[in-house]
């Protein structure tokens, strides 16, 4: 998060942090680290100036639950299902930015090569939800 706290303060975006203590995965950490950076990066740019981003992360059974969210622009109705399977879209981020939904593909992939599972969840206009579960290290 430190990576994004300048274009999070430019924008008056409010980071919330929920992360539970303790937490690990065995896993490919240059992997997380390119997934976390793009779902945050994500919420920062199709977020509104003076909105909320939020960062969960948490213990379920035997997996982690890591979920950001905001309360942005929201992805389209077919958004979700584009990004589950291999068609390429484009849309328009505040300010003008435009996203490819690229990165969101590549986070699946990623998150599916280190035996996770990937969620999507938005409303137009009511912001995303992205949440990656993996197995808890034993």
């Amino acid at each position: 998060m430190k990576l994004f706290l300048i274009k999070a303060a430019e924008k008056q975006i409010q980071p919330l942090y929920n992360v539970a203590p303790h937490i690990c995965v065995y896993s490919d950490a240059d992997m997380i680290n390119a997934i976390l950076r793009n779902l945050v990066g994500n919420t920062i740019k199709f977020t509104h100036k003076g909105g909320q981003i939020e960062i969960i992360t948490e213990k379920n059974g035997g997996d982690i639950t890591h979920t950001v969210k905001d309360v942005g622009v929201g992805i389209s109705k077919e958004g979700p299902t584009q990004i589950y399977s291999d068609n390429y879209y484009t849309t328009l981020g505040t300010g003008k930015k435009l996203g490819t939904g690229l990165g969101l593909m590549i986070c699946r992939d990623f998150i599916k090569s280190i035996k996770g599972d990937f969620i999507v969840l938005s409303e137009p206009g009511e912001g995303a939800c992205f949440i990656i579960t993996l197995p808890a290290a034993k």
